[in-house]
């Protein structure tokens, strides 16, 4: 059941079933994670090794979920981008302030991908 491909899709509508996977209902993070790389070998791969301007990007993502801001990549409605990763205020009416700028959050780095696939 390995995959050569560096397609894997998963959405919201396959609840559980991860990737198309029955066998993935009651994995925690952990266990998909391990088939993950077990059955989309050459997709994992290509995330090995060290990458400190992902890492730095991501932390940035998990700083902005932390105080409430939703990143969505895609979604049913127009606001969905290419360019950019669009975040939905979902803090409680207390933590906003008058006047604040909404945080942006632009697309994570290429890395291998945009060196080995150019637009």
């Amino acid at each position: 059941m390995q995959s050569a491909s560096l397609n894997t899709r998963y959405t919201s509508g396959e609840e559980n079933h991860y990737f198309g996977w029955h066998d993935a209902e009651k994995d925690d993070a952990r266990s998909l994670a391990d088939k993950f790389l077990a059955r989309s070998t050459e997709l994992g791969s290509q995330g090995e090794g060290w990458s400190y301007a992902y890492a730095g990007w991501y932390q940035r993502l998990l700083g902005l979920a932390d105080q409430g801001w939703m990143p969505v990549v895609l979604s049913d409605d127009d606001t969905s981008s290419y360019k950019k990763i669009n975040l939905h205020d979902l803090r409680p009416a207390e933590w906003r302030t008058a006047n604040e700028k909404k945080p942006s959050l632009p697309l994570p780095p290429s890395g291998k991908l945009g060196r080995d696939h150019p637009h």
